[in-house]
Formats: C-alpha cells, structure tokens, sequence
C-alpha cells in the first residue's frame, strides 16, 4: 500500500513512475532508462535494499537514491 500511495503522489504531480516488484526487476528497469531519482525499499523480496543502494552508488554515483523502509506487509 505504501509503494501505491507513493506512486499515486508522485503521478498525481506529473512524475513519470516506473515500478519494480523486485531489486533485480528495479536494476534491469535502470540499466534500460534513465532516471532522476530511485526509491528504494530496504525490506525487498529478493535483496536487502542497502545492497541495491551499494550497486547504485557504483554504477550511477551521481544518482539521488531515497530509501524507505515498506510497511506493507500483513
């Protein structure tokens, strides 16, 4: 529900929003856009979101990374 109102937010103020279900899902989406700023979850299914984080900073170092921990589960 968190990822939803957060993506809801962002496109209600007319940001593009690319979703990804999983960190490998989310590292693919990046290797094939460009983007301005990533949201990560730390608790992923499959990766600890500081992993993703570490990744990022080596192959876009200049890339803005905001990290939020999800509340989503049940």
């Amino acid at each position: 529900m968190t990822c939803a109102v957060i993506c809801t937010m962002l496109q209600v103020n007319r940001f593009d929003v690319v979703e990804a279900a999983s960190a490998a899902a989310g590292l693919r989406a990046l290797a094939d856009g460009r983007f301005d700023v990533v949201i990560v979850d730390i608790l992923l299914q499959d990766a600890m979101g500081y992993n993703v984080i570490a990744i990022l900073r080596d192959d876009v170092p200049d890339l803005p990374v905001s990290c939020r921990l999800g509340a989503d589960v049940a």
